[in-house]
């Protein structure tokens, strides 16, 4: 590169510019490359062309200050690398598209109801006997069956209608023997 190239590119010569941006546009490529490469995350040649164009309209504002020019073109690098790098940290990442499934817990309506109901059946199991009581309990709340008759005896449907009874009187309002 020509020494006095930048200085020719500062003072607005389009052909200098020209020249200029050809020089630098490789090793502008390649470091915007060794530094996005990692991320993944933004077209690398997209901001090198940002990196050009900033060069570019930063050129009439540069003055010499007996630093290095390449020091001036890789700091703007250095700019347009990290705002690339803050906006893909920002930017969404893609997610599947999830199926819309009903939820299967109960929810809050559900809870107190099944409470309320849980209460009402306490209230009513503590009003039976205690032996139909814990004959309802043992088959209904921890889920284990009926005592099976031995076999060919079935019960009859006195019996079955007898034990019934008091859970029906219960649920209707009515007081139990």
């Amino acid at each position: 590169m020509r020494p006095d190239l930048h200085a020719l590119a500062a003072q607005g010569r389009q052909d200098a510019i020209e020249a200029l941006l050809r020089q630098l546009r490789p090793a502008i490529v390649r470091y915007v490359w060794a530094r996005l490469a990692r991320t993944g995350s933004q077209d690398e040649d997209d901001v090198a062309q940002e990196v050009c164009l900033a060069l570019w309209s930063a050129l009439p504002s540069y003055r010499d200050m007996g630093r290095p020019f390449g020091s001036f073109v890789f700091a703007i690098a250095a700019h347009k690398v990290a705002d690339a790098v803050r906006g893909a940290a920002r930017s969404p990442l893609p997610v599947p598209v999830l199926p819309d499934l009903p939820d299967r817990c109960p929810g809050p309506e559900e809870t107190v109801v099944a409470g309320v109901e849980a209460r009402r059946v306490r209230i009513l199991l503590a009003r039976l006997p205690v032996r139909r009581g814990h004959g309802i309990r043992s088959r209904h709340v921890t889920r284990r069956g009926p005592r099976r008759p031995a076999p060919g005896a079935a019960p009859a449907a006195r019996a079955r209608r007898r034990r019934a009874e008091p859970v029906t009187a219960l649920a209707a309002g009515e007081p139990t023997s």
